[in-house]
């Protein structure tokens, strides 16, 4: 999607749908996020997307919450990509939360968002669950990686997906966001009392809910990397803060976590975020058994 399908998007939806535009949040290679307000003067966010599959579920996702744990749609437009979403509040990522605190406002969030009826992502083709797919993207992966420096981490990655694909049970499966990282959980509700926190930008496939919590997991790295000597038993510490306040296995949470830390290294290296790649890399090194 070019800068110029962008904006004749974005012109199209603010006209369609009568908006005024203000602030533009974010833009990345798939779309952007800009303020608007309604013609009643009602703050909403606008988020144009590249159409197709992704956005579709996305889309689906979002619609069957209902504003429940995740943020609320307004209105939809599939062909031209276009989301109108409930307006809230900073996300998690810029909070000054700790990595205890921001696991379980995660966490309680994705309590939330797991009620949403599995039903609502495709079913899961033989072979392409979502650990089946992670040990693949490793195998494939090892060209860009440092085979030599990071092949441990690479190692204990791919026998770890392999172990979760063999032992899935299908029938645990819920709506997984997919991405649940502190930048996707954004504010709702006033400012006094415990903040509240709704999910944007989901994935919606089905897996079982210990791959979004491992996902949850993944992230906290420079907070890993400045106390090496400690980072295993703070990062166990908050895998099982996870998975006792879901009741969830909190090993497979662990093993995801790893597993998505080492996956999401090698995306970063695809894109050419390297110093953030080999950041996530050291971390798993640190934590690997």
């Amino acid at each position: 999607m070019t800068r110029q399908d962008l904006e004749e998007r974005l012109a199209d939806l603010l006209e369609r749908w009568d908006l005024t535009p203000g602030e533009t949040y974010g833009e990345g290679f798939r779309g952007l996020v800009v303020a608007v307000k309604s013609a009643t003067g009602v703050p909403l966010v606008l988020k144009v997307d590249r159409p197709g599959s992704p956005f579709d579920a996305q889309v689906s996702t979002m619609c069957a919450a209902q504003g429940r744990g995740y943020a609320a749609v307004v209105a939809a437009d599939l062909d031209r990509g276009g989301l109108l979403l409930e307006r809230l509040g900073p996300s998690l990522a810029s909070s000054a939360l700790d990595p205890p605190a921001q696991v379980t406002a995660l966490t309680t969030t994705l309590l939330r968002a797991w009620e949403v009826p599995r039903e609502v992502g495709p079913p899961v083709l033989e072979g392409h669950d979502k650990a089946a797919q992670l040990a693949r993207m490793v195998d494939e992966g090892r060209t860009q990686a440092d085979g030599i420096r990071w092949g441990p981490a690479l190692d204990l990655a791919h026998a770890l997906a392999a172990h979760l694909s063999a032992t899935r049970d299908a029938a645990r499966d819920v709506l997984c966001h997919g991405d649940p990282h502190p930048g996707n959980a954004v504010r709702a509700g006033g400012s006094s009392g415990a903040a509240r926190y709704k999910l944007v930008d989901p994935d919606g496939f089905r897996c079982e809910p210990e791959y979004d919590l491992g996902v949850v997991l993944r992230d906290f790295t420079p907070a890993l990397l400045a106390d090496r000597p400690s980072a295993t038993s703070r990062h166990d510490g908050w895998c099982r803060l996870a998975a006792t306040m879901t009741g969830l296995d909190g090993e497979r949470v662990r093993m995801w976590a790893f597993v998505e830390r080492v996956t999401s290294a090698l995306a970063l290296r695809a894109v050419g975020e390297v110093a953030t790649a080999e950041a996530f890399l050291s971390a798993a090194m640190v934590l690997r058994p």
